[in-house]
């Protein structure tokens, strides 16, 4: 599961922390009030690199900035807009954004700048209903004379469970098969449903997008990774539904393969430096260790230990 949720996380942060995606998603979900205070030609992702080790877990780095007017309808202020993506009920939701809206006020004070408006909105692609209040002061289950005390800001939901992006009401988007294709594939990625995969082949040979070669094999990588299912039934499906372009993606299918492959032997190697095994792995093949043995003093599985032996002799 956490595998599965790293991917979830890097694809959430491929597509939110291009500006090419998040200007319309930013179009397609903010109230006008905010939308006509802000400034479009501005927008640029936020690197965070200020917040702590601390609060790193748990925390979403997807932020994006630009100026907005003030009182005096002058354009100086400036916000920031925090996405979190979530495929559970995580009840300590607020409290993560709350961490970062105190993250980042405090930093402001601390260089005497005034404090930034922060507007967070959560992706939920879960197969439960979202049942976290939008209102951070309906935690709190107090009269309303009580209220005016206590802490309160909302945030903004997106729930993919309930989007369909073929509705017209979307059709500024029309043009963005990159993105549209991402926020389908977000709503599909925590049940079985297939049926929504060759909707999406289909959308692509309707939009004419199997042109775009490598972002059909972002997109391929991460249906196959999320629905666990190898590149060789991930072809027969795109061959069941008889779509023109199927004779073209199967010649993608071994570049598909090789690129999964790559990534699975880099995701050994990672994993082997964050738990200081790797100068275990290259001593223990010198010293011609069976790969049981070496599986079983660093952890990491068998087969990823043969691909980094590979990558080690080819280096």
């Amino acid at each position: 599961m956490k595998k599965i949720d790293r991917i979830r996380d890097k694809f959430c942060k491929v597509v939110l922390g291009d500006t090419r995606n998040t200007k319309p998603v930013l179009h397609l979900l903010l109230p006008e009030p905010i939308k006509r205070s802000m400034d479009w030609s501005q927008i640029t992702m936020d690197p965070t690199n200020y917040v702590s080790k601390r609060y790193r877990e748990g925390y979403s780095d997807i932020v994006a900035k630009t100026k907005m007017k003030n009182d005096q309808g002058v354009l100086d202020l400036d916000i920031y807009f925090l996405f979190e993506h979530k495929s559970t009920n995580e009840k300590d939701t607020p409290i993560q954004i709350l961490n970062y809206k105190h993250l980042v006020w405090a930093k402001d004070i601390s260089e005497g700048k005034p404090m930034r408006v922060i507007i967070p909105i959560v992706f939920y692609y879960g197969q439960e209903k979202w049942t976290i209040p939008l209102q951070f002061i309906d935690h709190f289950k107090v009269a309303n004379d009580v209220k005016p005390y206590l802490l309160d800001f909302q945030y903004i939901l997106f729930d993919a469970t309930k989007w369909d992006f073929r509705e017209e009401k979307h059709r500024e988007l029309k043009n963005n098969v990159f993105l549209l294709t991402a926020l389908a594939l977000m709503k599909s990625t925590t049940n079985e449903d297939m049926e929504s995969i060759r909707e999406i082949f289909r959308f692509w040979v309707e939009r004419g997008f199997l042109d775009e070669k490598e972002n059909i094999i972002f997109f391929m990588m991460f249906i196959s990774e999320t629905k666990k299912l190898d590149m060789d039934n991930l072809v027969k499906i795109l061959e069941e539904t008889n779509i023109e372009g199927g004779d073209m993606m199967l010649t993608l299918a071994d570049r598909i393969r090789k690129e999964a492959r790559k990534d699975f032997i880099q995701e050994g190697i990672e994993e082997g430096k964050k738990e200081n095994t790797w100068e275990i792995i290259k001593n223990a093949f010198n010293l011609g260790l069976p790969i049981n043995i070496i599986e079983k003093l660093t952890g990491i599985p068998a087969e990823q230990i043969n691909l980094m032996k590979e990558k080690m002799a080819q280096s």
